[in-house]
């Protein structure tokens, strides 16, 4: 794997807002990957904890178009 190729956590938040970011994102053409441990967890067999963190990665050769996207992001949020 090429370091273009290496993805990179770029914001972790709540299901809706990797939701909203990902669509952001996505028009831009940035490819992203979500993971969501808890869902993971129930997923195989496992219950327990509270965590309702979702994280959203960008390729690293994606995150100087990515960042502009998440700050806008990010102001909007508050």
């Amino acid at each position: 794997m090429e370091n273009s190729e290496k993805y990179i956590k770029l914001y972790s938040g709540s299901e809706v807002a990797i939701i909203l970011l990902k669509g952001l994102l996505s028009a831009q053409n940035i490819p992203t990957i979500v993971k969501d441990e808890q869902q993971s967890a129930v997923a195989g067999g496992f219950r327990g904890g509270s965590s309702n963190i979702v994280d959203i990665y960008v390729q690293q050769i994606d995150k100087e178009k990515a960042m502009p996207i998440l700050n806008a992001f990010k102001e909007n949020q508050n």
